[in-house]
Order: structure tokens, then C-alpha cells, then sequence
């Protein structure tokens, strides 16, 4: 070997000893035949935890997740992507608080498993933290008595974590990738010197592997970017929301009233909620007359009411286990004969005793662990100051729920 492929050999074992995740391969029956430095720095706290050898990444994993491992062993095809991002915790010895991990396992060949985990305890932080944030902000008491102070506050944690998001979609331009490509086709090119330095085959095996490294990083380097970028739309959403609150708060006696389409405000509320409604597998079914005529209203209290009482039906199915399918059905209707128009949300959730409807409006009354209290007080006042009249109705506990609404026009 020569002493510039010499050199490129050592670039690229540095390359793959520093990347910012755990690379690891092994083979079919878990046994580690090579591990960059982030990888065991990862793996050494689990097994000092689990008292198992570090030297068998499927008998480490199966302390903590048999199901991972028993979907790696049951893997038939001879190459692919095995599982993408599997998120498992564990309470590591000596740590205050749960690591979260997230694991990809790729069968590279028939003998060849190549796993790539990386810590994710940060991500989950800023998840856990920013729910907590948008819940914050929801919780306010009083008819809509939101402190403009508060806003300000969540409005600038927001626009600090939209920053941040910006600034990881621009870093997620690996350039390294490109270097590696070069490396590639250099050792390609010199397959017959890798041989001659390595051991007959040994050059062809490197490259297969370093294939497989880049393929994978670049599997998650577009999965990043796609994740920061679903990432940024959330926080855009957040922010509408934040906005609508400001409006709000900015002219709370006050609202302007126009000819304004329910049909427009009940879609931008589903659009608000569309993310958490797919993260958390919820069906949605859309049951629309095709003639809603429009109403005189002010459309960022009533976007309000509606993004409420969705949200109620979100979190009705938060611990709810009796139905196999989650479902949240929104209806409007124009009833001619009564000049109303019917505004329905429906869910099959965790529902309440038939009697507890008409007491869920009164100021401070709530059936959530958490809850305030005001959010349906509130809906209360907005709709009856449109002239409309609101309830919510639950045939029992675990047979779901319906908000209904209905506004003259």
C-alpha cells in the first residue's frame, strides 16, 4: 500500500471512529466485529447495567428490548433495512434521569448486520418540553383571560426553537458524505493494492461496508432532513396558534364580526391539530352538506372553540384502551327549516356518565387530571355571544362523546 492510500485508509478509519452516531457491525449471531468510538460509548453504560458482555450487541439488546432483537433474528431477506428508528429508555446505572436510544439495524449481507444507535435523550427533552409549552399556553383561566406576559414568553420560546430547528435543517448538509464518495471510488480503483496490504478479499469487504456506512448515513441524513423540516411546520403551527391567542387577548371585548365561512374555520382547526391527530393514529372522517351558507361571527373565537373541542377529543383517547380504533368524526350540517347551521365532533373515546354533560361547561368543572376547567366555559361564552347555543353529550363512560354547536345565520 502506498503511503497516500495509507493515508486515506487511516482518513477514513478516523472518518467512521468520529461520526455523531453509534456504528456497529456484527454478524448473524450478534458477535461485534467492529465499533466506532461513539458506539461504545453508548453501549458501555447499558451493559454495565444489564451485567451483560458488550461484545454481543443482540444479547445486550435483549435485556432491554427482546422484541427488537427477536425482529432482527427473524428477518428473512439476506440485505435491507431490518427496523428504522426504533426508540427505546433505559434508567442507566449511576443516571438521574432515562436515556432514550434510537436504533436502525440494516442486514448489509448474509453474515454482515450493521447497526447505527444514537442518543436521543435531548430530542425528547425538547419533545417533552415543547408539549408542555403548548399546553401551557392552552391552560389559561378566566374567559380567556390569557396574561399577555405569558404569550410573550411562550411566543419567544417558540421563535428561540424555530431558530434552532432552522439552524439543524442547514447543519444536516453533510459535506463528509462527499468526502466519502471520494474515498470510495479511490479505494474502488485500488481494489487490487487493498488486497495486496489487507489479505485477499479483505479490500472487496471494505468497500462492500463502507458502502453500506454511507448508504445508511445518507437513509439518515434524508430522514433528518424530512424530520426537521415536519418539525418546522409544527413550530409554524404553533405559532399560528400563539397568534390566534395573541389577537385575542389584543381585542378581547371586542371581536370583529364579518360574513365568515364555518366550513374555513373548522378546516384551519383540523389543520392546526393535524399532526397531533396523526401522531397519535386517530381516524379522521369528514361529514360536510355541500351548502353551508356563511354566519356574522369573529373567526378567531370560533377557531378557538373548535381547536378546543378537538383537542378534548385528542386527549379523551390519551389511556383509553377499550376501542381498537381511534376515531373523530366532524360534521356540519345546515339545518334549513330552524336557519342553524350544526357543527359536530364525535369521537369514540373514553366518553363520561350522561349527567356530566351540562355540568362540563360550568367555570372550574373539568374531567381531565390536568385540566383547568376553562376551556369549555370559555367555548360556552363565545358561542352564546354569537347567539348559538353549545353541549356536549356522552351516551356513558367508554362510548365516546359529542360536542355539538349550532349558530344562526
Amino acid at each position: 500500500m502506498s503511503a497516500k492510500e495509507e493515508s486515506n485508509y487511516s482518513e477514513l478509519v478516523e472518518f467512521i471512529n468520529q461520526c455523531p452516531i453509534g456504528i456497529i457491525k456484527a454478524d448473524a449471531s450478534g458477535e461485534i466485529e467492529l465499533l466506532n468510538a461513539i458506539g461504545a460509548q453508548l453501549l458501555i453504560p447499558l451493559s454495565l447495567t444489564s451485567k451483560v458482555d458488550i461484545s454481543n450487541i443482540n444479547e445486550l439488546l435483549k435485556f432491554f428490548e427482546p422484541e427488537l432483537v427477536e425482529q432482527v433474528k427473524s428477518y428473512q431477506p439476506t440485505f435491507g433495512i431490518i427496523c428504522e428508528d426504533y426508540r427505546f429508555q433505559v434508567l442507566c446505572e449511576g443516571a438521574a434521569e432515562a436515556q432514550h436510544f434510537n436504533v436502525t439495524v440494516n442486514r448489509v449481507s448474509e453474515n454482515v448486520y450493521q447497526y447505527t444507535v444514537k442518543d436521543i435523550s435531548a430530542i425528547v427533552a425538547k419533545e417533552i418540553e415543547l408539549k408542555q409549552l403548548i399546553e401551557a399556553s392552552a391552560m389559561q383561566a378566566g374567559k380567556l383571560e390569557m396574561s399577555t406576559g405569558l404569550l410573550h414568553d411562550v411566543g419567544n420560546a417558540v421563535t428561540a426553537f424555530g431558530t434552532e430547528v432552522a439552524k439543524l435543517k442547514n447543519a444536516l448538509e453533510w459535506r463528509e458524505l462527499k468526502d466519502l464518495e471520494k474515498i470510495l471510488n479511490l479505494f474502488t480503483t485500488n481494489e487490487s493494492g487493498l488486497d495486496q496490504a489487507m489479505g485477499a478479499g479483505k479490500g472487496k469487504a471494505l468497500i462492500k461496508f463502507m458502502r453500506a456506512v454511507k448508504s445508511s448515513l445518507s437513509q439518515k441524513n434524508e430522514l433528518l432532513q424530512e424530520g426537521s423540516t415536519k418539525l418546522y411546520e409544527s413550530t409554524s403551527h404553533i405559532q399560528d396558534v400563539l397568534n390566534i391567542q395573541r389577537h385575542y387577548v389584543k381585542d378581547k371585548n371586542k371581536g370583529k364580526r364579518e360574513l365568515i365561512s364555518l366550513l374555513a374555520v373548522l378546516e384551519d382547526a383540523l389543520a392546526i391539530q393535524a399532526g397531533i391527530i396523526t401522531k397519535r393514529d386517530i381516524q379522521l372522517t369528514k361529514n360536510f352538506d355541500s351548502k353551508i351558507p356563511k354566519i356574522e361571527g369573529d373567526h378567531t373565537r370560533l377557531i378557538q372553540v373548535v381547536i378546543n373541542g378537538l383537542k378534548n377529543s385528542i386527549e379523551a383517547f390519551d389511556g383509553f384502551t377499550q376501542s381498537e380504533e381511534r376515531n373523530i368524526m366532524t360534521t356540519l350540517k345546515n339545518l334549513e327549516e330552524e336557519k342553524l347551521i350544526l357543527l359536530e365532533i364525535t369521537d369514540n373515546a373514553a366518553g363520561f356518565p350522561p349527567e356530566m354533560g351540562a355540568k362540563l361547561f360550568e367555570r372550574g368543572r373539568t374531567t381531565k387530571e390536568s385540566g383547568t376547567g376553562f376551556g369549555l366555559y370559555n367555548c360556552k361564552q363565545i358561542i352564546e355571544s354569537h347567539h348559538g347555543e353549545i353541549y356536549i353529550t356522552s351516551p356513558g363512560p367508554n362510548k365516546g362523546a359529542c360536542l355539538s354547536i349550532k349558530l344562526p345565520y
